[in-house]
């Protein structure tokens, strides 16, 4: 759990370590895994740590957060994907 907690403390929006004025999400692995854990002791009516409790209520907003970020992303890679086909199709040179 002590693992867990400290992985609770790490921040969701960070810098991308080569270029600073670009910001990643850090979804650590282990949130996940508190998250699914958590929900099980739950079931079994055990005591849990106040800060994965806290993390099973906001379940719903972390899973919008991220499924709004994939879909953000997914959305600029598209439009990507097209500015490289006109570039291509137009001849190139908007540098």
């Amino acid at each position: 759990m002590e693992v867990a907690s400290s992985s609770l403390g790490s921040s969701l929006l960070v810098s991308h370590p080569d270029d600073t004025d670009v910001y990643v999400i850090n979804l650590d692995p282990q949130i996940a895994e508190l998250l699914h854990e958590t929900k099980h002791l739950l079931q079994m009516n055990l005591d849990v740590h106040d800060a994965a409790l806290v993390l099973c209520q906001q379940q719903a907003r972390i899973t919008f957060i991220t499924d709004s970020c994939v879909a953000v992303h997914d959305c600029f890679a598209g439009v990507m994907d097209k500015a490289v086909l006109l570039r291509t199709v137009l001849g190139g040179g908007y540098d």
